[in-house]
């Protein structure tokens, strides 16, 4: 799945020659219904914490589409509503997530963008007690962000998503037994990227171009 997003950012990234890169950091929260430990329906809730890197094929120019991949680590602390009483339970993974966007303002100093996003993450649960526990989920649904450009090359952009996922959990339990269970959860989240814009990723250079372009084309008569 790397080498898939490693292809597409490429692939995107040669297409437009302007592109951002930097970092973020974000919270999400998440609710959701899972077959915990395989065994039967168990709601949930948990705070997640995510940073990493972020790409992003159009942070500044004048032009409508812009797509943005992160890769990142995260860790989340889970409560599972057990017959037993509430367990709670930390995780360590990673996830990543691929917008498609699209500008709905754009201007020289902001770029207000909005699209559809999917996104892939797991978890690996300390459970102490040598259980082997993981969560894999699956989703898609709508992200809205702002880019604001402080510098010719520095843009910082805050956004937040809500997101539909579905949710496979492995276990093994000490070894002795395995099986997997499925759920849904509801994910919503909020983060802040801090990007570095190439020369070519600004307001006025797509026109620039095209203007470069007509007066060739004029010359050449």
């Amino acid at each position: 799945m790397a080498a898939v997003s490693a292809s597409l950012v490429l692939g995107l990234s040669g297409n437009a020659q302007a592109f951002g890169i930097g970092g973020y950091f974000e919270y999400g929260k998440v609710t959701g219904e899972v077959e915990f430990l395989g065994i039967d329906d168990t709601d949930f809730d948990a705070d997640q914490y995510g940073v990493g890197v972020v790409f992003d094929t159009n942070l500044a120019r004048n032009s409508l589409f812009n797509y943005r991949g992160t890769f990142g680590y995260r860790s989340s602390e889970h409560t599972f509503e057990t017959s037993l009483g509430d367990l709670d339970l930390d995780a360590d993974g990673f996830e990543m997530n691929h917008l498609f966007g699209f500008g709905l303002i754009r201007t020289k100093r902001v770029r207000v963008f909005v699209g559809p996003a999917i996104r892939i993450g797991v978890d690996v649960f300390d459970t102490d007690s040598g259980t082997d526990l993981v969560n894999v989920d699956f989703g898609i649904g709508p992200e809205i962000g702002l880019n604001l450009h402080l510098a010719r090359h520095l843009t910082v952009s805050p956004w937040a998503a809500y997101q539909y996922h579905y949710l496979v959990q492995a276990v093994d339990v000490n070894g002795v037994g395995n099986d997997t269970g499925d759920g849904y959860e509801h994910v919503v989240k909020a983060g802040i990227s801090i990007l570095f814009r190439s020369g070519s990723d600004q307001y006025g250079s797509s026109r620039s171009r095209t203007r470069a372009s007509d007066r060739n084309d004029q010359t050449k008569r």
